[in-house]
C-alpha cells in the first residue's frame, strides 16, 4: 500500500467532510469525528498494527519516530494548505486502557471501550 498517498486521501477527507479528528486505530477502519460523532469510514479497511506504523512513519521524522517509540506518545502540529492540523499518536499493545484519573476516582466502577463492534449495546 502506498501510505503517503493513503494519508493524503485521508487528511482531504478530513478537510473535505469538516471532520475535527483522524482516527488511526489497529482493528478499526480510519475513522473521523464530525459534530462529536465518530464515523468509521467503511469503504476502508481494517487496519493492523503495521498499516498503523506506517501511517505515523509517514508523518515522522526519524527522529520523531525514535522518540515515539521510545515514550509510546508524541503529539506536534503542523501547517497544510494554510489549516492547522494537530495530532496525537499513543502506542497502546494491550488494547485501549481507561485513564489512571477516571480509575482513581471511580474505583468501583467499569471502564468500557466503545467499538464499531459493540457501539448498539451503548444506545438506548
Amino acid at each position: 500500500m502506498d501510505y503517503k498517498k493513503e494519508l493524503q486521501d485521508l487528511i482531504e477527507t478530513v478537510v473535505r467532510e469538516g471532520a475535527s479528528d483522524l482516527h488511526l486505530t489497529v482493528g478499526v477502519e480510519p475513522t473521523i469525528r464530525v459534530s462529536g460523532f465518530l464515523i468509521p469510514l467503511a469503504k476502508k479497511k481494517k487496519l493492523v498494527a503495521e498499516d498503523t506504523l506506517s501511517y505515523i512513519s509517514e508523518m515522522l521524522e526519524k527522529d520523531e519516530l525514535k522518540l515515539f517509540l521510545e515514550q509510546k506518545e508524541i503529539d506536534f502540529v503542523e501547517e497544510r494548505e494554510g489549516k492547522l492540523f494537530g495530532y496525537e499518536f499513543k502506542y497502546s499493545p494491550g488494547g485501549i486502557k481507561a485513564p489512571a484519573a477516571f480509575l482513581e476516582s471511580y474505583p468501583n466502577s467499569e471502564f468500557m471501550s466503545i467499538t464499531p463492534e459493540n457501539y448498539l449495546d451503548f444506545i438506548t
